[in-house]
């Protein structure tokens, strides 16, 4: 900064670099003080240098003051036609974390088809795959699943040689989606690439190579032994435990969990806890799990059905009625797992034959030679099996 402090060209960059240092140490203050250097040096040298400089501000101001970052792009908003395509795509990025953090997901899908069809018309592959990334993960919350996949599949393609990270998210994307859609080899295919493209971080690579085990668990291909469960772990693998028969000790993972209170306000993590809790009949827990998880989870997003249901059987359970549909969800793997809960409700409610009808209809899913007995639906269906004909 002292240095170029009399080539204002040189100075803008200058004072840039230093507001990031500051950012990554937390320094607020000192982040906002460079930032305004910025914003009145660059001022003089006319609109374009002071749009670049809103762009950057945003960017650098994201971890450490969101809303003035949001305000930033607030600013740009009106002007995004005189940026060129690198900064257009970088403002959408940061504008639809912005809205998907607030659950604004119209404004979400909005903003990332305007993403997709700059990229399609003026960025580079690697563009054009974080778009569709971006589209994706918007269209799963909004419950279009088969959307999602096709973003997905498409990212992962594109990605292809771009960076790391990128590689790695679209290929985890594609993952879940197949897995919703009971397609266990593309899930698998999917999970490979991750593992491969996670290339050197630790804790990125460790992640792929869990949900990799898992999966490879679940279809018969891997050693049945307890898994790993951390803070770099799938949310499911709370539950893997009991889908081995070891239903204490999930129930041990999960009180750990609540006495943590690290994860106090993540919908996937008390899902699951609310499910551990259902199949060891503490559903005075299990309600107090599931209702954080509906708080929590957007009223578009596919995994919904499956919480609502669980929260139904805890309701019905504790001699509580039930006002909500029986909604089951977009893709098969939820709808499976919903009516797994739902025909557990039955049960408790005393109507055995419905339960006993359902879980027979359900139970042809067992018969893929990707779904063994060892998968997630399947220890649904055997926690209302038993609640339908005892233990």
């Amino acid at each position: 900064v002292e240095l170029c402090r009399d080539v204002p060209a040189l100075a803008i960059d200058a004072w840039l670099q230093r507001a990031y240092v500051r950012a990554n140490h937390g320094d607020r203050a000192g982040t906002h003080a460079d930032l305004a250097m910025v914003e009145a040096l660059s001022s003089e040298r006319g609109e374009g240098t002071t749009l670049a400089a809103w762009m950057s501000a945003a960017t650098i101001l994201s971890g450490v003051d969101p809303s003035a970052a949001e305000e930033r792009l607030r600013r740009l908003e009106p002007h995004l036609g005189r940026l060129s395509a690198e900064r257009r795509l970088r403002w959408y990025g940061g504008a639809i974390r912005f809205a998907a953090r607030r659950g604004d997901h119209d404004r979400c899908r909005a903003l990332t088809e305007a993403a997709v069809t700059v990229a399609e018309e003026e960025g580079a592959p690697g563009d054009l795959a974080s778009a569709y990334v971006q589209r994706g993960t918007t269209r799963w919350f909004q419950g279009d699943v088969e959307g999602a996949a096709s973003d997905a599949a498409l990212a992962a393609e594109l990605s292809k040689g771009g960076p790391r990270w990128l590689q790695l998210v679209a290929c985890n994307n594609l993952a879940a989606c197949a897995m919703h859609m009971l397609d266990w080899e593309v899930a698998h295919r999917s999970l490979s690439l991750a593992v491969l493209r996670s290339g050197g971080s630790g804790v990125s690579r460790r992640a792929a190579e869990i949900r990799l085990s898992g999966l490879e668990r679940v279809m018969g291909r891997g050693p049945s032994g307890e898994g790993e469960v951390g803070g770099i772990g799938d949310d499911h693998w709370f539950l893997w435990p009991a889908q081995t028969g070891d239903l204490e000790g999930s129930v041990a993972l999960v009180d750990q969990l609540a006495r943590s209170g690290s994860r106090a306000r993540d919908a996937f993590a008390q899902g699951a806890a609310a499910e551990v809790y259902a199949a060891a009949g503490r559903w005075q827990d299990a309600l107090a799990a599931v209702e954080i998880a509906l708080a929590a989870s957007p009223e578009s997003s596919p995994e919904r059905p499956l919480l609502v249901a669980v929260q139904a059987a805890a309701l019905r359970a504790m001699d509580r009625r039930v006002t909500e549909p029986r909604a089951l969800g977009p893709s098969p793997f939820i709808r499976a797992s919903a009516e797994a809960w739902w025909a557990a409700h039955d049960a408790l409610a005393g109507d055995v034959a419905a339960a006993r009808s359902a879980l027979a209809a359900l139970e042809v899913h067992l018969t893929s030679p990707w779904l063994t007995e060892l998968s997630e639906l399947a220890f649904r269906l055997r926690v209302a099996r038993t609640l339908a004909d005892g233990p």
